[in-house]
């Protein structure tokens, strides 16, 4: 398993919820092994990989409820049944969300018209994905324009899948995004987590949103409600955690050491929900404005305790 951990900790490219769904297929084949499972790594592994995306709010939103079910379970029962518990957890788990994103892509189908509207695209979001997934099953398709998203350039990898649903994709670097916004409808960016006041995404979404402002030109974010956080509830140290983020490596923007320069490379940055037209989750469109009465219904019985 720890190899496994080691592998998804390496993807800078997949968005949250694709590593969730890595995670979630690793543990299920872990647990499901019998011979090699083991409580005591599963929570330990688990760990690392919860410091290695701490910014992922569906992460955690799987994990805190993943290990409250072993806190149940990690005393009073043999290994096979600690394995067919986990199991049939994750199963209901899945089962759950399964659809979390055809609501989605409804909700944003019944408040947005996309047909032949020219939209701004940024990094790569399993949940937008999906959404023009849902829209070329209708036929309903947009002119797109998708940012390399630097420094890992993960937005290339979307604009394939995009073009593999037969959308014409308009493909910029990120230092371009003020030339493309006059010309769109509207930009939609996802979200790794979403605060009372403000969100956290890929850098170079306080550009798009920005320039969008300034050209009075909409700003959506989607996502499903698991990205939505009570930052009133969680321990200084849980969200530290969340707010701060380590350096990334400086190769991806100089592999050459040079005399007198320093490189800087960070994934996220967090941008103000005021500046955002609406959020998009699986209930509704939420204004910017109406997240702190969203956030009232969201609770969280208990976290777990971070080691």
């Amino acid at each position: 398993m720890e190899k496994n951990i080691k592998e998804i900790i390496k993807d800078n490219k997949s968005g949250s919820v694709g590593i969730l769904y890595k995670t979630i297929d690793i543990i299920s084949r872990y647990v499901a092994d019998i011979q090699c499972f083991n409580i005591d790594i599963l929570i330990k592994e688990l760990n690392v990989l919860y410091y290695a995306f701490p910014k992922f709010s569906v992460l955690f939103n799987f994990t805190n409820q993943l290990f409250i079910e072993i806190e149940k379970i990690e005393k009073s029962y043999s290994n096979e049944e600690k394995s067919k518990k986990i199991l049939k957890f994750i199963d209901d788990y899945k089962k759950q969300w399964k659809n979390v994103n055809n609501k989605i892509s409804i909700i944003a189908s019944r408040h947005i018209d996309f047909n032949n509207k020219k939209i701004l695209l940024h990094s790569n979001s399993h949940t937008i994905n999906e959404l023009f997934c849902f829209l070329s099953d209708k036929r309903i398709f947009s002119d797109l324009t998708q940012t390399v998203s630097s420094p890992a350039n993960e937005g290339i990898i979307q604009a394939k899948i995009l073009a593999s649903l037969e959308y014409k994709i308009n493909l910029i670097s990120d230092a371009a995004i003020p030339k493309y916004v006059e010309d769109i409808d509207f930009a939609l960016l996802g979200a790794d987590t979403i605060f009372e006041d403000c969100f956290i995404n890929k850098i170079g979404s306080m550009a798009i949103v920005l320039a969008c402002n300034y050209f009075k030109k909409p700003v959506y974010v989607i996502a499903d409600s698991r990205k939505i956080i009570n930052k009133s509830i969680f321990p200084e140290k849980l969200l530290n955690l969340i707010i701060t983020e380590k350096a990334k490596p400086v190769e991806e923007i100089m592999k050459n050491p040079y005399n007198n320069i320093s490189p800087s490379n960070y994934y996220y940055e967090t941008i103000p929900n005021s500046l955002i037209t609406g959020f998009i989750a699986e209930t509704a469109l939420i204004k910017h404005d109406g997240i702190k009465k969203f956030i009232k219904k969201y609770k969280i019985s208990k976290l777990f305790e971070c080691k």
